[in-house]
């Protein structure tokens, strides 16, 4: 099961994640993006209680971070992410050196290394 947060804070907009974020739940997921997009020139997505996570997830972000470069915005991921999230990232090759052509503002969040943030 998966809870999705979307708030306000200042001048931006929040999703907090909680649950399985799985394909089961990845049209809420997407939908919760589009409309803090669409809402929000800057969106910040915490996954900290995430106790669950596949590649349809990622394949969300990509998505969502491209749509808000085109629309010179902003999506950003926050606070400490769970383990399980790192290790998927890894092994789905999400982990970057280079972000990929649609990065030319040189902002992709698997660039800046997912697999040690959050980690202490």
């Amino acid at each position: 099961m998966m809870k999705i947060d979307v708030s306000q804070d200042g001048a931006k907009g929040v999703i907090r994640v909680e649950g399985e974020l799985t394909v089961q739940s990845a049209g809420e997921f997407r939908e919760a993006l589009i409309s803090a997009l669409q809402s929000f020139d800057e969106v910040e997505v915490n996954f900290e209680k995430v106790s669950a996570v596949d590649v349809s997830c990622f394949q969300i972000l990509c998505s969502a971070h491209r749509t808000a470069v085109r629309g010179n915005k902003t999506l950003i991921c926050s606070g400490s992410l769970p383990e399980e999230f790192r290790k998927t990232a890894a092994e789905a090759g999400y982990i970057r050196n280079s972000g990929c052509a649609f990065d030319c503002s040189h902002v992709c969040m698997w660039v800046r290394k997912i697999d040690t943030i959050g980690s202490n």
